[in-house]
């Protein structure tokens, strides 16, 4: 889709009839304000805006166009009857992309708008390759933030299973252990002092290891 702003009807017409004929939708405005107007709602692929034109010049409206975010990334290629390098330069500034100077040649228009719209192709071709990048590496960071919390994780099971695996082994030996010695004392047998001894010994130790372990 081209948008061509000219207060000429007779070059809106030759425009038309030449970029419809190329494959070009073509959307026509006379003056600045509409052509703002229709950029808004046609959502062009590239101005045609003419310089000189009666009320607000084709400068003025090309700053208005660039600073809007929906139309600021559309290419304008200015059509000028002036020479004058100052006006050029000033084409340029306000966010100009190229410039034709009238009269001009159909397969010179026809170039310069199939140029800038192969560019700005590519240019959003490199966007989204970009963002497609960046998910990817937003991807890759939160799977490398997960794998760095599994291995975390199995450090920190690793780490654990010694000290309780040793806590359950000396807790389960000494509940044997007195679960033997309340059997003597629930049948009333005498017990030596050897064992009471060697059951209090091995109650300190098993109370120091679990502690430790612990």
């Amino acid at each position: 889709t081209v948008l061509v702003v000219d207060d000429s009807p007779t070059l809106l017409l030759a425009l038309l009839d030449h970029l419809s004929h190329h494959g070009f939708l073509v959307v026509l405005a006379h003056d600045a304000r509409e052509g703002m107007m229709r950029a808004a709602l046609a959502e062009p692929d590239l101005i045609l805006l003419d310089i000189v034109m009666p009320g607000l010049d084709g400068f003025e409206a090309c700053r208005r166009l660039k600073a809007d975010a929906d139309t600021r990334d559309v290419p304008v290629i200015f059509m000028t009857g002036l020479s004058d390098a100052k006006q050029i330069v000033s084409g340029f500034a306000v966010g100009g992309v190229d410039y034709i100077t009238k009269p001009f040649q159909v397969e010179e228009v026809l170039a310069r708008i199939n140029t800038h719209i192969a560019l700005r192709r590519a240019n959003s071709e490199l966007k989204q390759a970009y963002q497609s990048l960046a998910r990817a590496q937003e991807d890759l960071v939160h799977h490398e933030k997960l794998a760095a919390l599994g291995s975390l994780v199995a450090g920190i099971a690793h780490e654990l299973n010694t000290p309780i695996g040793n806590s359950l082994m000396v807790a389960s030996t000494f509940e044997a252990q007195t679960s033997e010695i309340r059997e003597h004392f629930s049948k009333g047998e005498n017990m030596r002092r050897s064992e009471l001894v060697g059951y209090l010994d091995n109650a300190c130790t098993t109370t120091e290891i679990l502690m430790r372990n612990l």
